[in-house]
C-alpha cells in the first residue's frame, strides 16, 4: 500500500511539473515579438567577445554551443537573414584564430583532434580538414617506412617525409621527430628486407643460380641501390661487407651464359 502511495505521489509531482512548464511557455506565447524578449544580440556579442583568440577545450566547447545557438535562432526566423550572415562571419573569424592555435602547438591529441575534425567539418573549416587529414597520411606514412622493399618505395617515403615537414604538422614535436626519421627508416627496411637477402643468395650463387646474366642483373641491381644509398647518406656496415664478400668473378666462370 505504502509503496503505491508513493507511486501515485511521483506521478502527481511529474504530471504538475509538466503543466507549470506548459503553462509557462503557453503564457510566453510564440509570436515575433515575445521572440524578440530574448535579446539574442547581446548574448551572442558577449559570447564572442569573451572567447579567447588561442585554443582551449573551454573556448572550443563554447565556440560549439555558439554555432548551435546561431543554427536555432536561425532556424526559429528570430533573426533577419543579413544580420544572421554577420552573426555567422564574425562567428567564423573567431574560430579560425582558435582552430589555427590548435596546430601551433609542440603536442596534439588525437581524441581532440576527431573532435576538431567533426566540428570543420561542420562549419567547413578547411585549415584544420587539412591538418587533420594530414596527420593520418603521416601516421600511414611513419607505417609505411617500415615496410619498404623495393627503391621506388623508398623514394616515395623520403618524398613524402619532405611534403609534411612543413607547418603545420612540423609544430607538433612527435610529427617532426618522426618525419625526420623516415628516410633512414624507410632506407633500412629496403636494407633489411631486399638488399642483404639478395646479397646472402648471391653469395650461394651455384645453388641459387643457373645463368649468369641473372647473377649479373642481380649484381647490377645492388650496386645501383648502394649508390642510391649513398646519395641519401645512408650507410649500412653490414651491407657493405656483404656485397664486398661477393664472388662476381668466380659466379662468372662458373655459371652458364643465358642464351635467347
Amino acid at each position: 500500500m505504502k509503496r503505491v502511495l508513493k507511486i501515485l505521489l511521483v506521478m502527481v509531482a511529474v504530471i504538475g511539473g509538466l503543466y507549470l512548464a506548459i503553462s509557462h511557455f503557453m503564457s510566453l506565447g510564440t509570436s515575433q515579438d515575445a521572440i524578440e524578449q530574448y535579446n539574442y544580440h547581446q548574448d551572442f556579442t558577449e559570447g564572442v567577445d569573451s572567447l579567447s583568440q588561442n585554443w582551449s577545450k573551454k573556448d572550443f566547447n563554447q565556440l560549439k554551443e555558439l554555432y548551435a545557438d546561431l543554427a536555432i535562432v536561425g532556424s526559429m526566423g528570430a533573426v533577419e537573414e543579413e544580420s544572421l550572415s554577420e552573426y555567422k562571419n564574425s562567428l567564423d573569424l573567431k574560430a579560425d584564430l582558435i582552430l589555427r592555435s590548435y596546430f601551433n602547438q609542440k603536442t596534439w591529441n588525437e581524441s581532440e583532434l576527431q573532435s576538431l575534425n567533426k566540428f570543420a567539418q561542420y562549419i567547413e573549416h578547411n585549415y584544420t580538414i587539412n591538418a587533420v587529414s594530414g596527420y593520418y597520411s603521416i601516421q600511414s606514412l611513419f607505417a609505411s617506412s617500415q615496410v619498404c622493399r623495393t627503391q621506388s618505395q623508398v623514394e616515395n617515403c623520403i618524398a613524402e617525409s619532405a611534403k609534411y615537414s612543413v607547418q603545420p604538422w612540423s609544430n607538433c614535436t612527435s610529427l617532426k621527430d618522426g618525419l625526420a626519421s623516415v628516410p633512414n627508416t624507410s632506407m633500412t627496411s629496403y636494407t633489411n628486407k631486399t638488399l642483404l637477402p639478395k646479397c646472402r643468395k648471391m653469395n650461394n650463387f651455384k645453388s641459387n643460380y643457373s645463368y649468369f646474366d641473372d647473377f649479373d642483373a642481380d649484381y647490377q641491381m645492388l650496386k645501383n641501390a648502394q649508390i642510391f644509398l649513398g646519395q641519401h647518406k645512408y650507410s649500412n656496415s653490414t651491407l657493405d661487407a656483404s656485397f664486398k664478400s661477393i664472388k662476381y668473378n668466380d659466379a662468372a666462370n662458373a655459371l652458364d651464359p643465358k642464351f635467347f
